[in-house]
């Protein structure tokens, strides 16, 4: 999360780094592990966290405390100066606020309890620090307790900052690790800048040290006169953490120069959190560097790659003429070159399209990027139609992706020459004549999607859906009802559900085909893991599956009959069946580490979500939807279908943004595109309904069992 501090508005969607739950208060203890409220599963958990790159992830450890009470819901933690743990435990049997009534007669608004966890060693006794001296408070920054030494830390700070300065200086002499960095945070607390001491930090062997250092340095700032020499050198560092940290305080630094650490940062590997790190320093400091870039005052001295990260991330429309002439230079290499050229096609106007188009050689990168944008007004046609023509795979399928992004039918016949067996790019003409809806080659893909042994069939379906539908879903139907591979069923259906209409077509064809019962177990499967939404289809499904569609009817009486034969569930074969394609839960929702992610995770549901409610989910689950999970379908004028989650957004008033069901990937979706909106509720099927009342009790009563330790 430390990107996130630069002040510059660039989403970045984070890693869950942790199990589902609900948090709570957080504690750091002396060992360096952490203490978490989990109150949801009634425990206090604990986690280390270990180094994945430039950032962190975290590996759980057993909880320090748990209980089987419902009502243990700890929601502070911390670890007192005498050593114990202290738990601040709610007592409440209810947590959730916008899910149950505030009034519920089930919360308790009376008890509440402190919980104390002491050492079996002791607790241990405590030094006067109020009556120590400067050089007695130095010496309990090398203590082993966290609250000694911050204490330590206060204590020092509200003595005189000259004297203790001078003082915490001379005590660094011969001292290493961490006893440098505390010293150097007592510095940074006081408010007293030194460049002797960051520049040793920044030699120690542990890249920790190094870290923190450059993290200082973007603190202080232009008050050392040494500040960019330093976080050269941390940009320079062989760890990526070191290299982030000089990226973020360059950021800090309000100096065009300030942008050639994070050039010279650019210049080694960058995994996801250096990037986001790189694109928050670039353009937080946008309106420093980008004026004396195009003066000429600001020197890259010759490092082209890191200048050609900046450029290429800026989306400064002023740059693109010095761009321009850097692509021209006869020196630059071809990879920088690439990039530059695919700023151009990202951020430039009609000129630099053309230019881009133009260029010889021309970069694929650059034409993929030209595909995520709209058509310009330019002829654009004998270009694109030479990339299709050209020797460079990569570059043919480029171009056939920006066809069918800018509808170039014109091109088609030429795309159509790539639909012989033989051709690297016939799986990318398939897809590219469909979206073109080329009739010509239609006969020729409907033979594609007729051919169970052709590798490229769904995709085949998929195309022949603009050409010709009712053929597509004939073919679809012939598919289905033979094939055992789950991924060509998912692809086959995806498709259908992506087009309006469709999947009406498809239904009535599968009506008319010969289904065995272990193919609609195989078809039911994969529907239930799709997440796609069709009453019809769904219905159907069961049918051949031999799953009843009879609904059971809603009631408060109806629940708490559920909730008690619940009790008597057995758990072992509830798990069975959340596991089995019976119930298929398992297809969308995870436990521990199984299971799938369309929907919430479930693994501490049983101590987080009243009885009665989750009761209600899962048996009549479009009566309540959780918070997140209400789906969307979005038709567009062009017929695509897109469903997902909206994601709320004031700032943007002429896009919709909408997560997939997986919650995965985004895509923005022009207002002005969109021919109507439909909100379709919970993508769960009410799969529970299903079941006879032996097979609901077990479910139930293992969903009741999942208190968050699986």
């Amino acid at each position: 999360m430390t990107p996130g501090t630069v002040p510059t508005k660039r989403r970045k969607r984070l890693d869950q780094i942790g199990k589902p739950g609900g948090y709570c208060g957080i504690e750091c203890l002396d060992n360096g592990e952490f203490l978490l409220g989990d109150y949801k599963k009634n425990q206090v958990s604990r986690f280390v966290v270990e180094e994945d790159g430039a950032g962190f992830k975290v590996a759980w450890r057993e909880p320090i405390l748990r209980s089987q009470h419902r009502n243990f819901r700890p929601v502070d933690v911390k670890q007192g100066p005498d050593g114990a743990i202290y738990v601040v435990d709610w007592y409440n049997p209810i947590t959730c606020h916008q899910d149950d009534f505030y009034r519920h007669p089930n919360r308790d608004k009376t008890h509440g309890r402190i919980w104390r966890i002491s050492p079996k060693a002791g607790v241990d006794s405590l030094p006067k620090l109020s009556e120590s001296t400067i050089a007695q408070l130095l010496e309990h920054l090398s203590s082993d307790r966290r609250w000694i030494r911050l204490k330590a830390k206060q204590a020092l700070a509200a003595k005189d900052p000259i004297h203790v300065a001078e003082a915490a200086k001379k005590w660094t002499h011969g001292k290493s690790g961490r006893d440098l960095v505390e010293a150097l945070g007592l510095l940074a607390w006081i408010e007293s800048p030194d460049a002797e001491l960051p520049e040793r930090l920044l030699q120690a062997k542990d890249h920790r040290v190094r870290a923190y250092a450059a993290r200082v340095l973007g603190r202080w700032g232009i008050r050392l006169p040494n500040v960019h020499q330093l976080l050269q050198l941390a940009a320079a560092d062989p760890h990526p953490l070191v290299r982030m940290e000089a990226m973020l305080s360059a950021a800090a630094i309000p100096q065009a120069e300030s942008v050639l650490i994070a050039a010279t940062a650019a210049g080694s590997p960058r995994d996801n959190w250096l990037r986001y790190a790189f694109a928050q320093s670039v353009h937080h400091l946008a309106p420093h560097w980008v004026p004396a870039f195009k003066s000429g005052t600001l020197d890259f001295k010759g490092n082209r790659t890191g200048m050609a990260a900046v450029l290429a991330e800026a989306d400064s429309n002023a740059l693109l003429a010095e761009v321009r002439k850097l692509v021209r230079s006869p020196s630059i290499d071809a990879a920088t070159r690439s990039t530059l050229l695919t700023s151009l096609a990202s951020l430039g106007g009609t000129e630099e399209v053309a230019f881009v188009l133009g260029a010889s050689p021309a970069s694929a990168e650059a034409i993929r990027a030209l595909a995520t944008r709209d058509r310009p007004d330019i002829d654009a046609q004998d270009a694109i139609k030479a990339f299709m023509l050209g020797n460079d795979s990569d570059l043919r399928r480029a171009a056939m992706k920006l066809t069918a992004a800018w509808r170039m039918e014109d091109c088609a016949e030429v795309i159509a020459q790539h639909l012989d067996d033989g051709s690297a790019e016939r799986d990318a003409a398939i897809e590219t004549l469909g979206v073109l809806n080329y009739k010509p080659a239609g006969t020729r893909i409907a033979a594609i999607a007729q051919d169970s042994h052709d590798p490229h069939q769904t995709l085949a379906i998929a195309a022949l859906l603009a050409m010709n539908p009712e053929s597509a879903a004939t073919h679809a139907a012939g598919l289905l009802s033979l094939t055992e591979d789950g991924e060509k069923i998912r692809a086959t259906l995806r498709a259908f559900a992506a087009r309006e209409s469709t999947p009406e077509l498809l239904l009535t064809e599968l009506k008319r085909a010969t289904i065995t019962s272990d193919q609609g177990r195989r078809l039911r499967d994969a529907w239930v893991g799709s997440g796609l939404v069709h009453a019809g289809l769904a219905s159907f499904f069961g049918d051949v599956a031999g799953v009843s569609n009879e609904a059971i009817p809603f009631s408060h009486e109806r629940i708490q009959a559920l909730i008690e034969s619940a009790k008597q569930g057995d758990v072992v074969r509830g798990k069975e069946l959340f596991q089995s394609s019976k119930a298929g839960c398992a297809a969308c929702h995870r436990v521990g580490k199984e299971g799938g992610i369309i929907g919430p995770d479930l693994t501490a549901v049983g101590g987080g979500v009243p009885a009665d409610r989750l009761v209600t989910e899962v048996v009549w689950p479009a009566r309540q939807v959780k918070d997140g999970y209400h789906l969307t379908s979005l038709v567009l004028k062009t017929g695509e279908v897109h469903q997902g989650y909206i994601a709320s957004d004031r700032e943007d008033r002429d896009s919709i943004r909408m997560h997939d069901i997986t919650g995965t990937s985004e895509i923005t979706i022009s207002k002005e595109s969109v021919a109507h909106q439909k909100s379709i509720g919970s993508l769960m099927p009410p799969t529970a309904q299903s079941l006879d009342e032996r097979e609901l009790a077990d479910l139930l009563g293992y969903l009741f069992s999942l208190q968050g330790d699986q």
